[in-house]
């Protein structure tokens, strides 16, 4: 019973953070390594509220880039705690992909080897992470600015429903011994 208080008012407390609870999106959970590979390719739009989790089960430098893609990115890196290190936009260029050579699985990558000159314009326009990470998010290109996510938050993320939320942390960190509330008062744990 205490445990479910204190996850109650913990989400009432990030609810409050960001104003209200359609803070909520859904994540499609990239595990397996075709799953990496193939990412967004050839999704034509995104809902609103949905994005692409890639998890690396050690912290790395990580590069994307828009190969076969065909919607603008904004792609967050994550640390192991899975704390917004850096956020940076991604474009796509689907115009630059070679009609006679559709790429519709990741066997299809082989139709495009590493000195083929799209390959190379893509690899010029791909980002990178600036430290190691361990996760990379990728949503709708604006998603983060526009919903007021920044370096510093940490992704709450339930892999059960595939739920997840933003929370924002400050830098006085909450004592042991009390939660916050949305009204300020300290509840026991």
């Amino acid at each position: 019973m205490m445990l479910r208080l204190v996850v109650f008012l913990s989400l009432l407390n990030t609810i409050s953070l960001f104003g209200d609870p359609s803070s909520l999106f859904f994540i499609k959970h990239a595990r397996t390594e075709d799953q990496k590979r193939w990412g967004l390719m050839r999704c034509s739009a995104l809902p609103d509220n949905e994005g692409m989790l890639f998890h690396y089960s050690s912290p790395k430098h990580v590069r994307i880039w828009s190969f076969n893609c065909l919607i603008d990115l904004s792609v967050a890196f994550l640390d192991e705690q899975k704390r917004i290190c850096e956020i940076q936009n991604l474009r796509a260029f689907p115009e630059r992909m070679d009609p006679k050579r559709p790429v519709l699985s990741t066997r299809d990558f082989a139709l495009y080897p590493a000195q083929d000159p799209i390959v190379i314009f893509f690899q010029k326009g791909s980002i990178s992470s600036s430290v190691p990470v361990c996760y990379a998010l990728e949503m709708n290109r604006g998603w983060f600015e526009k919903n007021r996510v920044e370096v510093g938050d940490v992704l709450e993320w339930n892999s059960k429903d595939n739920t997840a939320f933003f929370e924002r942390r400050d830098s006085s960190p909450i004592l042991q011994n009390e939660i916050r509330t949305p009204s300020g008062v300290n509840a026991e744990k």
